[in-house]
C-alpha cells in the first residue's frame, strides 16, 4: 500500500465517520493506524512464510526419497525377473532412467537395467525414446515412403559414380518387396554421401561405409563368427563397434530375417526398416 493510498483511505474514513480525525489514521511522516496496521501485517506474513518454507522443503524431500526408493525397488526386481507385462514397469521408470542416461551413459545403464539384453529389449528402447521425444517413435514408418521417393528423385542415379552401385540402383528399381528395395536404398545412400574420415590415417571406402551399417549373411549360423571379426577389426583400429544391422537370406531379393546388434546384444525384428530404426533410436539414447 502506497502513502497516497493510505491518505485516500484516511480521508474516506473521516467522511464516513465525522468524529474521526485524519491524522489518527495517516500522517505525512509515515505514522498512523493505517501505516502501523499495514506494516505489522507484512511482518507477520514474512514470519509465516519463514515457518512454512522448511515444511514445504521437507515435504518435497520426502516425496523425492519415496520416489527414489520406489525406483530402486523396481530396478532391483527387474534385475532378477522378467515379467510378461514388463512394458508397464518400464514406462513407469522411463523418465528416471532417461535422467540416469544423462549422468552415466549407456554401458552403466545396461548394467543397472539388464532387461535391455532380453530378446524384446528393442521394445524397451522404443519406450525410452518415446519418453525423450513423445509421439516421434513412429515417424520413420509414417514418412518412409515420401522420404524414399524424395531421395530417389533427388540423388539417384545422377550422383552414383561406380558400376557396382549402378547395378544396385537397377536392382532397387526391380526389387520384389520393400525389404529388398530398402536394402539397396540404404547401400546407395553410402554411395552418394562421402564417408567421413575416421582419423588422419583411416578414410573408409564406400564399401566400408556400407558394411558399417549393414551386413548380409546367407545363414544366421554365421552371425557370431562375423560379429567376432567385426569386433576384432574395430579393436585393431582403436574403435568400438557401432550399432549394426544384419540381414539374413540367400540374396537381397530373398531376405528372411533381420537383426540389430547393439553392444553385442542381438535383437530380432520384423523388417529391415525396423532394424534401421532401432539403430537410430539406440544412437539417440547413447548420446552423452
Amino acid at each position: 500500500m502506497t502513502p497516497i493510498t493510505m491518505k485516500t483511505v484516511a480521508e474516506q474514513i473521516v467522511k464516513l465517520f465525522s468524529k474521526e480525525q485524519e491524522s489518527v489514521y495517516y500522517k505525512k511522516n509515515a505514522t498512523g493506524k493505517l501505516y502501523d496496521r499495514y506494516f505489522n501485517s507484512l511482518h507477520k506474513r514474512k514470519a509465516q512464510l519463514k515457518n512454512e518454507a522448511p515444511s514445504k522443503i521437507f515435504k518435497v524431500a520426502v516425496v523425492n526419497d519415496e520416489r527414489h526408493a520406489k525406483l530402486n525397488e523396481i530396478k532391483q526386481w527387474l534385475q532378477h525377473n522378467i515379467p510378461e507385462d514388463i512394458c508397464v514397469s518400464w514406462k513407469e521408470t522411463s523418465e528416471d532412467r532417461i535422467k540416469e542416461l544423462a549422468k552415466f551413459g549407456i554401458q552403466d545403464i545396461f548394467k543397472e537395467w539388464p532387461r535391455y539384453f532380453d530378446s524384446n529389449g528393442y521394445q524397451l528402447i522404443d519406450i525410452d525414446f518415446d519418453t525423450m521425444f513423445p509421439g516421434k517413435s513412429d515417424l520413420m514408418f509414417n514418412k518412409i515412403e515420401s522420404v524414399e521417393e524424395a531421395i530417389t528423385k533427388e540423388l539417384f542415379p545422377s550422383l552414383i559414380k561406380d558400376k557396382l552401385n549402378l547395378t544396385y540402383y537397377d536392382a532397387m528399381l526391380g526389387a520384389p518387396d520393400a525389404n529388398c528395395r530398402h536394402y539397396y536404398l540404404i547401400n546407395l545412400l553410402h554411395a552418394v554421401i562421402t564417408p567421413p574420415r575416421v582419423n588422419k590415417n583411416i578414410k573408409p571406402s564406400i564399401t566400408d561405409a556400407q558394411m558399417d551399417m549393414m551386413v548380409h549373411l546367407i545363414n544366421i549360423n554365421n552371425f557370431q563368427q562375423k560379429l567376432d571379426e567385426l569386433n576384432e577389426s574395430a579393436h585393431n583400429e582403436g574403435l568400438t563397434l557401432q550399432p549394426r544391422v544384419f540381414v539374413v537370406g540367400e540374396s537381397p531379393q530373398n531376405l528372411k530375417e533381420f537383426y540389430v546388434c547393439v553392444d553385442n546384444i542381438k535383437y530380432k525384428v520384423g523388417s529391415l526398416i525396423r532394424a534401421i530404426e532401432e539403430c537410430l533410436l539406440y544412437s539417440t539414447l547413447n548420446i552423452p
